[in-house]
C-alpha cells in the first residue's frame, strides 16, 4: 500500500473518530503506531488493512471515551438518585453517609440553588431548628421541591459535558457545601 493512500486513510479514520475526548491528531498518531508495528510487514491486502485501520479507530476513540467517564466519573444523576441522596445520607455525619461522592455532588449543585429553594429542601429533607413546628407542605411548596431535584439533577448532568479545562480549574477552586 503506497504512502499516499496509508496517510489519507489514516487522517480520514482519525478525523471521523475524533471527540471532545479525543482529538484527531492523536488518534491519528495511535493509528500510525498500530499500522507501523502490526500491518506494515503483512501481505493483506489493501482492502483489508483499511478495514483493519478503521476497526482500530473505533476501538481507539471507544475506549478513551470510556477511560475518560471512568476517570471522570461521569454518573447520570436522575431526579430519583438526587431524592435518594437527599433523603439517605445529606443530612447525616460523613462516615455514616453511604455515597459520600453523591453527597459532595448534591452538596455542591445546591449553592447554585435560591435559598428559598435550599430552605425548602433543609424543611423537607434536613433538621431546620429555626422552624420545628412547621406546617405541612402545601401544593406550591412540593411542587418547588420537586422542581429544585429536578434542578440538582440537572445542574450535576450538565458537569458531564463540560470541557476538561473547565473541569480542571473546577477541581482548583475551594468548594463549600451549601448547608454548612
Amino acid at each position: 500500500m503506497d504512502n499516499t493512500k496509508i496517510t489519507s486513510v489514516i487522517k480520514n479514520v482519525a478525523k471521523k473518530q475524533a471527540t471532545d475526548v479525543m482529538d484527531a491528531d492523536d488518534l491519528e498518531q495511535d493509528l500510525w503506531v498500530f499500522f507501523l508495528s502490526e500491518l506494515a510487514d503483512t501481505e493483506y491486502p489493501e482492502g483489508t488493512i483499511v478495514d483493519l485501520i478503521k476497526k482500530r479507530g473505533v476501538k481507539i476513540a471507544r475506549d478513551e471515551r470510556i477511560d475518560y467517564m471512568q476517570f471522570r466519573g461521569a454518573f447520570i444523576y436522575s431526579p430519583a438518585v438526587v431524592r435518594t441522596i437527599l433523603e439517605d445520607s445529606t443530612w447525616t455525619n460523613v462516615e455514616d453517609t453511604p455515597d459520600v461522592e453523591g453527597r459532595m455532588d448534591v452538596s455542591n449543585a445546591m449553592a447554585e440553588l435560591e435559598a428559598d429553594e435550599r430552605h425548602l429542601l433543609r424543611l423537607k429533607f434536613g433538621q431546620v431548628t429555626s422552624e420545628p413546628d412547621h406546617a405541612p407542605f402545601n401544593t406550591t411548596e412540593h411542587m418547588r421541591i420537586e422542581r429544585a431535584i429536578d434542578k440538582i439533577s440537572m445542574i450535576l448532568n450538565r458537569g458531564a459535558s463540560r470541557s476538561e479545562l473547565d473541569i480542571d480549574l473546577a477541581a482548583e477552586e475551594p468548594s463549600t457545601p451549601a448547608f454548612a
